[in-house]
């Protein structure tokens, strides 16, 4: 493979020049083309004419001897029975990468010896090719990392020394670094090379590349010129082609993703490491400037401040392409204030705190029916969190029991905290006291609490609107009240006339009209 790609970049690919037939004794000449190879001052023929264009040429006469003519003067020759010829040029120049594989004529055939007198054609021309060889490896690098330095990072000309960092940089994030970022690859051979879509809140940024180009025998490390090498792919930033006989170098660099955040975990705890407020969670991207502030808890004063054991994050960018957020220069400062760059990872910090043993906080009880009505005042009163909460829950008539009962997080209890034979809720309150709500679900069977009322449309006119049985305590309605939402349509040259009560079945009223209030 490495024979054909370097054929296919130094082969005869330029046209052929015209062959013009000329007579016996006319003006023939033979070029020898090096074509991107050395000129033949690096050969046997070293004392040949040579034009600008690096060929070098012999012109003679047609059908006379090559040796007739002085530009072959002081080549060595050799016979074949014919007659004295100029051996083929041999170059005696190494090419780094390459081996001479020989002289090929117009038509594309090797040649092995040249002609013994000169063709009956204006000009003869023969090319140089050369081959990869596999014998020459050179260092092919794929770098992936995080340029620390801005005005470096800035700078995406890879020809420019100042955009690459130097051997032992500090400042830079390398992810999966590994003996496989550097391998010898033989000039030539096809290589390739992309960017890694799997490193931790981190984006492609750009890419540079260096001494991608082939190198003629003459040209210093960085320095070719020639078509051949490698190339990146400006829309998929790959970098494909065949290997240049010089050190290919890669960098992919790298910058935060905006859209990839990581979690900081703050927990507020006591003392004995039991929490005592809701964790916060703040995200960020990788590198914000984070700040993050210890709350201020009532009854309890900040003790310290430190990241959660086993929550550190860890240092691993050639496993995991991580880093830690100690790494990233995070840190607490004297106000217990966590400082720093957002590393890549998650992290927890928790904040210890000292309680206040005079410290009296508020309980709230609730009593609702099951449309969330108030069924009496809210209960409020000081307790004592370290000692336990004991709420009375009665029955009450009309309603089932036990009730649903509900309390807030700041709370702690199970099923076992209501005791049905004496009523009542025994609960534990945190520092913040809070909650308990009581839910009274009507027992709209207990016909000593509850009157059911029905409505039923008599002759000449329609009833609408919120029709529906209610349910009402046992009490004393105005007529208004119990009918509010029911919309009266009398049929035409008829007027309401009033409400009745009705028979058992609905189908006629009853008694008198029924007016003022009702019990």
């Amino acid at each position: 493979a490495g024979a054909l790609a370097a054929v296919m970049v130094f082969s005869m690919t330029a046209p052929g020049i015209p062959v013009y037939a000329v007579n016996h004794g006319d003006q023939s000449v033979i070029e020898f083309d090096p074509q991107s190879g050395p000129d033949l001052s690096h050969s046997s023929y070293s004392t040949m004419p040579r034009r600008d264009t690096g060929v070098s040429y012999a012109a003679g006469q047609a059908g006379f001897p090559l040796i007739s003519s002085n530009d072959f003067s002081g080549i060595l020759t050799e016979n074949f029975g014919s007659g004295e010829r100029p051996k083929i040029p041999e170059f005696q120049v190494d090419w780094p990468g390459y081996t001479f594989d020989g002289w090929y004529n117009e038509s594309g055939n090797k040649i092995e010896t040249l002609p013994y007198a000169f063709p009956y054609s204006a000009v003869s021309s023969y090319k140089a090719v050369w081959k990869g060889n596999a014998t020459t490896p050179f260092r092919f690098t794929v770098m992936h990392y995080r340029d620390l330095n801005t005005d470096r990072d800035g700078n995406n000309d890879g020809t420019d020394a100042g955009a690459w960092p130097p051997e032992g940089a500090s400042d830079l994030w390398k992810f999966y670094e590994s003996g496989d970022w550097t391998r010898e690859v033989m000039a030539n051979t096809p290589i390739s090379a992309t960017y890694r879509r799997d490193i931790p809140g981190y984006r492609l940024k750009s890419v540079l590349i260096k001494n991608n180009r082939v190198r003629r025998y003459d040209e210093p490390s960085g320095q070719g010129r020639l078509d051949g090498g490698a190339d990146i792919n400006t829309t998929t930033k790959a970098v494909r082609g065949n290997m240049p006989n010089d050190d290919l170098t890669v960098a992919y660099r790298y910058e935060p993703d905006p859209t990839k955040k990581f979690a900081v975990y703050v927990e507020y705890v006591d003392s004995n490491g039991a929490q005592i407020r809701t964790p916060d969670t703040y995200t960020f991207s990788a590198e914000t400037e984070i700040d993050i502030v210890p709350a201020q808890i009532n009854a309890y004063s900040l003790q310290s401040g430190a990241l959660k054991e086993g929550f550190e994050g860890t240092d691993d960018l050639e496993g995991q392409g991580i880093y830690s957020a100690a790494s990233a220069g995070c840190s607490f400062d004297e106000a217990m204030h966590y400082r720093g760059k957002m590393p890549n990872q998650p992290v927890t910090v928790q904040y210890k705190y000292n309680i206040d043993p005079n410290f009296h906080t508020v309980l709230q009880v609730k009593r609702i029916d099951n449309h969330g009505n108030p069924m009496e005042d809210d209960e409020i009163r000081e307790i004592t969190p370290a000692d336990p909460v004991i709420i009375d829950v009665e029955q009450k008539t009309g309603y089932d029991y036990p009730p649903n009962i509900h309390w807030d997080e700041h709370f702690t209890g199970t099923q076992s905290s209501f005791n049905p034979d004496d009523g009542t809720l025994t609960l534990s309150s945190d520092m913040q006291g809070g909650t308990v709500t009581i839910t009274y679900n009507e027992n709209l069977s207990d016909e000593s609490y509850w009157s059911k009322i029905e409505y039923y449309n008599g002759t000449n006119g329609t009833i609408s609107g919120d029709t529906s049985p209610k349910f009402k305590k046992h009490g004393t309605y105005t007529i208004d009240e119990l009918t509010a939402g029911v919309n009266l349509s009398p049929s035409s040259h008829y007027l309401f006339d009033g409400w009745y009560r009705a028979n058992a079945n609905g189908s006629d009223k009853t008694g008198d009209r029924l007016e003022g209030s009702l019990s």
